[in-house]
């Protein structure tokens, strides 16, 4: 924006025709300073050159406030930095997006029932929630920027943050000790990264605190509560815990006896979730509690029922009255059980376990489902230590019987959920690896490694690109068609780096944006700058 530089070519032009005049109205000016009865007659013989004179002397008066508004003007608009992603979050709202599509099932206009958000979006896990349906995507963005960060001094983002009523709900983690962590829960405007509320304690005693956060924020269809667990491998007295969306108010908790890594798993009123079981670090064999499946109504928050499974640290799925969990170690199976109450299924003539289905390795990732598949990662090892002899399987069982319909070898764990979209599933190994696959054959359309980093947590798959979270902490880009690196964006601070490779937060997309945390950077919001 230049419009005073349209000014200089008139001046000079005008200048040039009228200059002797002026110079002559000059010198009789400078006559008249010394002989001022003279000026009417100096007027009358040089007229043209006292109004070029008198010009001269009006127009400072005239050009320099003008000149100083409009640089003024310019300065401002060229210092002002634009809400980014305040912007990207107006322009999606005036797109056939999926904010759009999804503003619709809130208000009832769209053909689908709302959907209760959980880890992975949705029961595919794909990292996105869009409702066009099961084979359509969320737009991708591809020229990223990082729109906002909430930093975090000394505290990880080890929970997969997700998006819901414009706002962020993210969890924390913060090691005191080996066997104390203490967490808080977040809620941040989409648009800016500002602090809307922070949950630290249970209650108005500043010791009562909230333990580390493995677990990753469930939101009910309403909108209207948040489900979480607490703790870490080693923690125990935890609690599954219900949150107002809005307030950050606790409307009810449940306690158990160890912890919560596992993520909810809502549908209708009823939420359940995994409670793990500790074992020791080196043989693996168990200290104490098994673990098991726990139900909970989410409204009351009363117990509906408990199922016996062994280390359940897996996200459980939840459909049509079936729950779909893994085992994990000294467990090693996946299980599918009904979701009625024990009085219900004592008058059936029913067993709470419908099938069982043992697999080589224990189960740690989440469950994914398809219509007619159960689909999930195992391995040896943890996020921590690899194995010395590192293996893991891809499975997809058959939904009903829990069948093995096709099985595949891994170079390493998967400890990410398998992501599916379509007819096609994309699957990250902890050893650094991506395989897209055939959904119903199991068969490798590609594989590719993002370069020498481990992977340790799901991904966003869309039409177009894949987003993965290497545990250095980096995202990191790949062409959905045929796996290629496209680029990669750093997520942890510069100043504090992550040692620990403890960067295994899965992105989550909804609104054009992307989120995710990290070990050392906090929570970052990526996306395009309209």
């Amino acid at each position: 924006m230049q419009p005073t530089l349209g000014l200089v070519p008139i001046l000079i032009t005008a200048g040039a025709a009228i200059l002797p005049a002026i110079l002559a109205g000059l010198a009789s000016m400078a006559a008249v300073v010394l002989r001022p009865s003279e000026l009417p007659g100096r007027i009358r013989q040089h007229p043209l050159g006292f109004a070029g004179v008198l010009a001269l002397l009006i127009l400072p008066f005239l050009v320099v406030p003008l000149f100083r508004k409009t640089y003024t003007s310019f300065r401002s608009d060229s210092a002002a930095q634009p809400d980014w992603a305040a912007v990207a979050l107006q322009w999606q709202e005036n797109q056939n997006s999926p904010a759009t599509l999804l503003a619709a099932e809130q208000s009832g206009t769209s053909t689908q029932s709302p959907r209760s958000l959980v880890y992975g979006g949705s029961l595919l896990r794909n990292g996105h929630l869009y409702a066009g349906g099961a084979s359509e995507s969320a737009p991708s963005p591809t020229q990223l920027q990082r729109l906002w960060r909430y930093p975090m001094l000394h505290t990880y983002a080890l929970s997969s943050p997700i998006l819901a009523n414009q706002r962020v709900y993210a969890a924390t983690c913060k090691v005191v000790s080996r066997t104390v962590t203490q967490g808080s829960l977040l809620c941040l405007d989409a648009a800016t990264g500002s602090l809307v509320w922070e949950l630290k304690t249970f209650s108005s005693d500043p010791n009562d605190r909230l333990r580390g956060f493995y677990s990753s924020p469930a939101i009910t269809a309403d909108g209207s509560r948040l489900l979480i667990g607490q703790g870490l491998h080693e923690d125990r007295q935890c609690k599954l815990l219900c949150v107002d969306t809005k307030r950050g108010d606790i409307l009810w908790t449940v306690e158990v006896p160890t912890h919560i890594e596992s993520s909810p798993m809502i549908e209708g009123d009823l939420v359940v979730v995994g409670v793990g079981a500790i074992e020791d670090q080196v043989t693996k064999e168990l200290h104490g509690e098994p673990g098991y499946l726990l139900a909970v109504d989410v409204k009351t928050g009363e117990t509906r029922w408990k199922a016996a499974i062994t280390d359940p640290e897996s996200s459980p799925a939840l459909e049509n009255g079936v729950a779909y969990v893994g085992s994990g170690y000294n467990g090693k199976a996946v299980k599918a059980f009904r979701t009625e109450s024990d009085e219900a299924l004592t008058a059936a003539g029913l067993d709470r376990l419908i099938w069982e289905t043992p697999t080589d390795f224990p189960v740690v990732g989440s469950i994914t489902l398809t219509d007619e598949l159960v689909l999930t990662g195992c391995g040896n090892g943890d996020f921590v230590q690899r194995d010395p002899n590192p293996e893991g399987r891809i499975m997809a069982l058959d939904k009903k019987t829990g069948e093995v319909v096709w099985a595949l070898q891994t170079p390493d764990a998967v400890f990410g959920a398998v992501a599916v979209l379509g007819e096609e599933a994309v699957v990250p190994v902890s050893n650094g690896e991506l395989y897209k696959l055939d959904v119903k054959t199991g068969e490798v359309i590609w594989a590719t490694a993002i370069g020498g980093v481990r992977i340790g947590a799901g991904l966003i798959f869309t039409k177009e690109i894949i987003y993965v979270v290497a545990t250095s902490g980096q995202l990191v880009l790949l062409n959905a068609t045929d796996g290629a690196l496209l680029k990669s964006h750093s997520l942890n601070d510069r100043t504090f780096p992550g040692r620990h490779n403890l960067s295994i937060s899965a992105p989550f997309l909804r609104y054009g944006l992307i989120v995710v945390g990290s070990e050392t950077g906090g929570i970052s919001c990526f996306g395009e700058r309209p």
